[in-house]
């Protein structure tokens, strides 16, 4: 069957007993169950009806007549058919995705007592409840609400993982398996589990040469440790470059420490003790005496438990860690390509970004030109009004005192003022506004810098 409602139909049937369900991924099946094929049955012989009028034609029969007076012998407990299930929470949350087209929105910041949506996001990828083919996508959407979307898994996503050999013996190591050995103040696994952790490194790293990804040890400047330091600090041991993308890998053992904080702590305890001799001395453990023998390959990013993905492989009671190197690669290959997803995501953005800056900068433009242009105006109709009402006084003065000497100067200077205050003394141009300032342009931009989309 195409697509993938079929199998929301086959959990809610296997929460009811009906179907039985195995498998996922290419491996998924539903097969019907005992209950499912009496149903089926009950359903073709006319289904509660036909029991009904089956039961009021025989009332005459004395077992169906004690059933009827509540004498006849109920089933026992395990014969019973079980009360239907409903749908896990995650389960629930792809059917509603899907009964909504798709795209769902909930309030981003839940109340004491409601769902947590972003859980059961995480929840469903982890546990595998997303379609196949799909992915879930949140977004923090204006309103204050949380989108959830469920889209067509990204090109290049749909990579099956691959077993990687683990040699049992190993006497020429990889280079970078060689120089995680030798570099032992970075070392988190005990003495014992040294060589099976080289083992694991070089498998990792020989493995992902051979799939064309470089391959590393980190490239941190060297620095003595500090008694000071963390001891249960994780450190990089690995480097994986996939594509464009670099992703630091430690391998460490459960309860060992850092051993080059372990080794200062012990030389600065032993000066202390030739120092003082008759002090209180502490008596370090060693780094790796309470060693579990447990190891486990940890990937160092910001974020790294992506969407609620496994960022840590370790040995476990149902398998060894060397039985997860294929997923840990798998893992590598899908942020990859996640990673380019996003960058190009970023540069479309900032691409739009910048587009809608330019535009919004070129009507700003535009409309500080029409803004200095009507000011201009403005003033010039102002100062029309002005020369015209002084005209009108001038030409009263004259009339008055035309005659005498005495004002005939301040006759004169006033003539001059209205000839220089009146605009329409010469043909009027077109004022210039072809660079105005940033400072001109922000009243403009409707909250936009004029300095750049990055300063948006």
């Amino acid at each position: 069957m195409e697509g993938f409602t079929h199998r929301i139909s086959a959990a809610a049937l296997q929460s009811r007993r009906l179907v039985r369900i195995t498998g996922h991924g290419p491996t998924w099946r539903a097969e019907i169950t005992p209950s499912g094929t009496a149903f089926l049955e009950r359903l073709a012989a006319g289904g509660a009806d036909q029991r009904s009028s089956d039961t009021t034609a025989n009332r005459n029969d004395p077992a169906i007549r004690a059933r009827l007076n509540g004498n006849a012998k109920q089933p026992a407990p395990a014969a019973r058919q079980a009360k239907p299930r409903s749908l896990s929470p995650t389960d629930q949350l792809i059917a509603d995705l899907i009964a909504a087209g798709g795209v769902l929105r909930v309030p981003y910041w839940r109340k004491e007592g409601e769902p947590d949506y972003r859980q059961r996001v995480i929840a469903a990828q982890r546990f595998g409840k997303v379609p196949p083919g799909k992915r879930l996508v949140t977004d923090h959407v204006q309103g204050g609400e949380l989108e959830i979307r469920l889209e067509d898994a990204l090109p290049g996503t749909d990579i099956v993982p691959q077993a990687v050999p683990v040699p049992a013996r190993l006497t020429r190591p990889h280079s970078v398996a060689a120089r995680y050995r030798e570099d032992t103040d970075s070392h988190q696994v005990s003495r014992a589990a040294l060589p099976r952790s080289v083992r694991i490194v070089h498998a990792v790293v020989t493995e992902a040469e051979r799939r064309g990804h470089k391959v590393a040890n980190p490239r941190s400047p060297v620095r003595d440790r500090s008694a000071r330091d963390s001891a249960k600090e994780l450190v990089p041991h690995v480097v994986i470059t996939v594509g464009n993308h670099a992703y630091s890998l430690n391998i460490s053992e459960e309860k060992v420490l850092l051993r080059g904080v372990w080794e200062e702590r012990k030389r600065q305890e032993e000066r202390y003790r030739l120092q003082f001799p008759y002090g209180i001395h502490e008596r370090l453990k060693p780094y790796d005496s309470e060693a579990t023998g447990s190891l486990s390959i940890s990937l160092l990013a910001p974020g790294a438990h992506r969407e609620g993905r496994v960022a840590t492989w370790s040995d476990r009671k149902s398998w060894k860690l060397d039985n997860k190197l294929g997923e840990l690669l798998q893992e590598l290959e899908l942020r990859s390509v996640e990673d380019d997803h996003r960058e190009a995501e970023e540069r479309r953005k900032a691409e739009e970004r910048h587009r809608e800056w330019e535009l919004g900068m070129e009507r700003a433009r535009e409309r500080f030109a029409q803004s200095y242009r009507a000011k201009i105006l403005r003033a010039q109709g102002e100062a029309w009004r002005e020369a015209n009402a002084l005209r009108t006084y001038l030409a009263a003065l004259e009339v008055t005192y035309g005659e005498t000497e005495e004002p005939s100067e301040w006759i004169e200077w006033v003539s001059a003022y209205i000839e220089r205050l009146d605009p329409l003394r010469s043909p009027p141009v077109m004022p210039d506004t072809s660079e105005p300032s940033a400072e001109d342009l922000k009243p403009f931009l409707g909250g936009l810098s004029p300095y750049g989309p990055s300063r948006w």
